[in-house]
């Protein structure tokens, strides 16, 4: 299993999304997979006020490499297997929604496929 933390805030300015309103950052930053069939979580941190919610999994994965989705019933997490057959750059986003301000934000970490050959 490789765990990726997301922590989000909002802000006001100088954030990188929902124009500039909220700061979003993962622990790890970038994820290399090197193995085949790798669970992957998105899970928010303590800090994560509870207004967000991550509500969808998006990818240019057109490979079909991310499979089966299962997000917590409190919607704070999100996991799903990454099949990592083949070498390729797949653009991910956990996207997020602040119940208070009603705001749908992207949020894509980074995770590149390298298996091992």
């Amino acid at each position: 299993m490789i765990e990726m933390q997301l922590s989000i805030a909002y802000v006001e300015f100088g954030g990188n999304t929902g124009d500039g309103a909220y700061f979003y950052a993962f622990s790890p930053r970038t994820v290399i997979n090197r193995k085949h069939n790798v669970d992957l979580s998105i899970t928010f941190t303590d800090s994560t006020d509870q207004r967000f919610k991550i509500i969808e999994l998006l990818s240019t994965d057109t490979q079909n490499e991310f499979k089966n989705p299962i997000f917590t019933p409190d919607q704070r997490s999100i996991k799903f297997t990454n099949s990592n057959t083949q070498k390729q750059l797949i653009s991910i986003s956990a996207m997020v929604y602040d119940l208070k301000r009603e705001v749908y934000l992207n949020c894509d970490p980074q995770v590149l496929n390298s298996p091992e050959v």
